[in-house]
C-alpha cells in the first residue's frame, strides 16, 4: 500500500496541473480540490491548487450585427459549423427493478392518439441532421434573454422548479451549492470556502422544502444519485483512521437506510450507479493498479469490475467514464466502459475527463494540446461540440428535454455568472440574468454532480 505522503503527493501534482485558469479561480481551486479523495486532504489540495494558479482575463468580443433574437432550436434542427461526421444516437437510460430497493413501474405509459386522427397520416420529414461538431463561440454579453432552464436551476438561495422556490439551508457568501434531483426532491451539497477552513453539508431535500435528513459530515466526496431518482450513496469514514470506510444507500424520499458494507480497500469514493449497484473507486498512487468496486445493493455482493480502472463517474445505467494508460500525475486518456459488452466502447487519449452531463447523453473534458473545452457522445465518443475562445467560460451541466445544452457561464472579464442555453445549429441564448460575481450569496447553477 502506498504511504500517505506518497498519496498526497501525487494527489496535489495532478490537481495543480489540471487547473483552468480561465474559470473563476475560487471555484476552480474548489472544483479541483474536491478530486482529492479524503475529506483531511481537501484542505491541502485546494490550496496548493489556488497557490499555482494564475486568473487569466478572457477579451470580450462582439459577435452578429443584427442584435436580433433568435430562438434557440431542439438539438438536431438546423444545419451548423462542421468538422467531422454526425455520432450515432445514445439510448435512453432506464432503471432495472430490484427487490430491496424502492422501485418505479417497469410498464411505460401508454401511448394515446389525439381524437379525430387518421390513423394513416404521415409523419411530416424529419429535419436534417447537424453535421458534428459544432463550433460554439459566443460572447454570452452579446446573446438575447431567452426562457428560464426547464430543469431546476439554483440562484438566490432557492432551486428554482417549475413554480416551486425551495429553500437550501445553511448558506453564506461564500457557499458553492450543487444539487441532483431525486425522485421525490433534491440532494444538496453546500460547500465552503475554496480558500481557508473547509465545511461541507448534504442535505436530503423534499420538493416541498423539507429537509429529510441531513448527511454525517465525514462523508467523502459528494453523494451519488440512481438513475431513477429512488436511491442515494456515499461513503463515509470510520471510527477511527484504522477502520476501513463504509459505502452507505439510502431512500432518497424517507433518508432510510437501506444498506451499508465496509470496503476494505484504499479509500473507496462512490462515482455513481449501474442500475441497482453503487460504482466505487478504489484511489491509489498512478504507478499501482486501480480498481473498479461494484457493490450490488440488492445482495449486498462487492465485486472488481473486470477491464475497467480508475472510474470518474457513471450514466446510471451502463457506461462507467474513466480513465486509461496513466503514466503520471494528470496523464491518461478518457474512456468509455461498456458493462453490458464487458469491454471498451472507445477511448480518446486528447481529451481529459472531467464528468457526465445531468442526464448521462454527454461527456465534458478538456483538449489540453488545442487549449478547448470538446464535448462527446457518450456512446461514441465522437465530438459533438467545441467551445471557442468566446465561450472557454462554459461548462456543459445539464440537457433540457428538447435535448437543448445548458451550459454555466463563469468566465469573462469581469468572472459573471449566467445559464446559457444552445442548441445543436449553434445558436445561443441566455436562459437566466447576468449576475455580476459581486453578487451577494452562492452562485447560481445547474444539476449535477460537480465535476470531479
Amino acid at each position: 500500500m502506498p504511504d500517505f505522503e506518497e498519496l498526497i503527493t501525487t494527489s496535489l501534482h495532478r490537481q495543480a496541473g489540471q487547473v483552468d485558469t480561465s474559470r473563476r479561480l475560487a471555484e476552480e481551486a474548489y472544483r479541483r480540490g474536491r478530486k482529492v479523495r479524503t475529506i483531511r486532504r481537501v484542505t491541502a489540495a485546494v490550496a496548493c491548487a489556488a497557490a499555482l494558479a494564475v486568473g487569466v482575463p478572457l477579451g470580450v468580443q462582439q459577435i452578429g450585427a443584427d442584435g436580433r433574437h433568435t430562438p434557440v432550436e431542439p438539438a438536431g434542427t438546423a444545419p451548423a459549423r462542421t468538422e467531422s461526421p454526425t455520432p450515432t444516437p445514445t439510448t435512453t437510460p432506464t432503471p432495472r427493478a430490484t427487490t430491496t430497493v424502492p422501485q418505479k413501474s417497469p410498464h411505460p405509459p401508454a401511448r394515446t392518439t389525439p381524437p379525430n386522427t387518421p390513423s394513416h397520416t404521415a409523419s411530416p420529414p424529419a429535419p436534417p441532421a447537424p453535421k458534428l461538431p459544432v463550433v460554439i463561440d459566443v460572447d454570452y454579453t452579446k446573446l438575447p434573454r431567452g426562457a428560464d432552464p426547464k430543469v431546476p436551476w439554483f440562484a438566490d438561495g432557492v432551486i428554482h422548479d417549475g413554480d416551486r422556490e425551495v429553500p437550501v439551508p445553511g448558506l453564506t457568501d461564500a457557499s458553492f451549492v450543487y444539487f441532483v434531483e431525486t425522485s421525490s426532491g433534491y440532494v444538496v451539497n453546500v460547500a465552503c470556502c475554496a480558500i481557508g477552513p473547509q465545511t461541507y453539508a448534504n442535505h436530503l431535500i423534499r420538493s416541498d422544502g423539507m429537509v429529510i435528513r441531513t448527511l454525517k459530515a465525514d462523508i467523502v466526496d459528494v453523494p451519488v444519485v440512481s438513475a431513477d431518482g429512488r436511491m442515494v450513496a456515499w461513503t463515509e469514514e470510520g471510527a477511527t483512521e484504522d477502520d476501513p470506510l463504509s459505502a452507505v444507500v439510502v431512500d432518497a424520499a424517507t433518508g432510510r437506510e437501506l444498506n451499508r458494507r465496509q470496503i476494505d480497500v484504499v479509500y473507496p469514493i462512490a462515482v455513481g450507479f449501474i442500475g441497482d449497484a453503487v460504482v466505487l473507486s478504489e484511489s491509489t498512487v498512478w504507478s499501482e493498479p486501480s480498481r473498479t468496486l461494484r457493490w450490488n445493493v440488492r445482495n449486498n455482493t462487492l465485486t472488481s469490475e473486470s477491464g475497467t480502472s480508475r472510474p470518474e463517474g457513471t450514466d446510471g445505467t451502463r457506461r462507467i467514464l474513466q480513465r486509461t494508460r496513466p503514466d503520471g500525475p494528470g496523464k491518461g486518456c478518457m474512456a468509455m466502459f461498456d458493462t453490458d459488452r464487458g469491454r471498451l466502447a472507445w477511448e480518446n487519449c486528447a481529451v481529459d475527463p472531467w464528468a457526465f452531463s445531468y442526464e448521462g447523453r454527454y461527456v465534458s473534458g478538456r483538449n489540453a494540446s488545442k487549449n478547448r473545452e470538446e464535448i462527446l457522445d457518450a456512446g461514441t465518443g465522437q465530438t459533438v461540440v467545441i467551445l471557442g475562445d468566446r465561450s472557454s467560460g462554459m461548462t456543459l451541466y445539464a440537457v433540457e428535454p428538447d435535448g437543448a445544452l445548458l451550459f454555466v457561464e463563469s468566465g469573462g472579464e469581469d468572472q459573471a455568472r449566467t445559464l446559457v442555453r444552445c442548441g445543436l445549429n449553434g445558436r445561443c441564448e441566455r436562459a437566466s440574468d447576468i449576475h455580476p460575481n459581486d453578487d451577494p450569496g452562492p452562485p447560481l447553477t445547474l444539476p449535477g454532480v460537480y465535476p470531479r
